[in-house]
């Protein structure tokens, strides 16, 4: 099937919605609410109905996956399966996203604190005490040993979320490199892993605080630290 003008198509939204997204937002490039409501007048939950277009391959973020964009704005990543295809919207369609309910268990289960960095919902980073954690329930998947992929649901905040959203884990290589520690480390990991937590020392932090420095602060404070006594 060739490729429909948006504005000429007579289909549902979250098909035209596409159309608009691909022909005239772009991929990588952001829009806004208030674009889509201009672009879809008279249309009730147009947002939504382009947000359904997550469920056929369309990697769409707001400021809950990626940091840098503001409340109303959103970013076209990756543009997906074409929905204005019927045969492709059938054969893309992924699994539903995930339940209250599941959000819900999977955050109890987790202990309402991010499974990547341990700061829970509304503490402020030790590192950024200006700025308080979000934190959502994702799919996260899984390389296990044999190759196959898994998903499953768990806890992270806004911030590790922008860094590894695209990141899947590697079990494989997790337990390679377990296998190489020494009784000691592996010891040491094992408590933090009957704990399920880990405490950071003070040059951790002061180390976690330098990285997030625009570069020429970098350059300026490792010179100063650089310094003879």
């Amino acid at each position: 099937m060739s490729e429909p003008a948006w504005d000429e198509l007579e289909a549902g939204t979250m098909v035209r919605g596409a159309l608009w997204l691909k022909q005239v937002v772009g991929e990588g490039n952001t829009f806004t609410k208030q674009q889509i409501a201009e672009a879809f007048p008279g249309v009730a939950q147009a947002d939504r109905r382009i947000r359904d277009l997550r469920d056929h391959g369309w990697v769409i973020h707001t400021n809950t996956s990626d940091a840098r964009l503001s409340a109303e704005a959103q970013r076209l990543v990756k543009i997906g399966a074409p929905v204005w295809d019927r045969e492709a919207r059938r054969a893309s369609q992924r699994e539903k996203p995930l339940s209250a309910k599941v959000r819900g268990e999977t955050m109890e289960r987790d202990g309402y604190m991010c499974r990547t960095c341990g700061i829970t919902g509304g503490e402020s980073y030790p590192d950024d005490p200006v700025n308080t954690a979000v934190l959502s329930v994702f799919r996260k998947e899984v390389v296990l040993p044999d190759g196959s992929r898994k998903t499953g649901p768990m806890a992270e905040c806004k911030r590790c979320r922008s860094g590894s959203a695209k990141s899947a884990r590697r079990l494989d290589k997790l337990q390679e490199r377990i296998g190489a520690l020494d009784e000691a480390a592996k010891r040491q990991l094992a408590q933090w892993m009957a704990r399920d937590e880990r405490d950071w020392s003070d040059l951790e932090l002061l180390w976690s605080a330098y990285r997030a420095l625009p570069p020429e602060y970098r350059d300026q404070l490792r010179a100063e630290v650089e310094k003879p006594d």
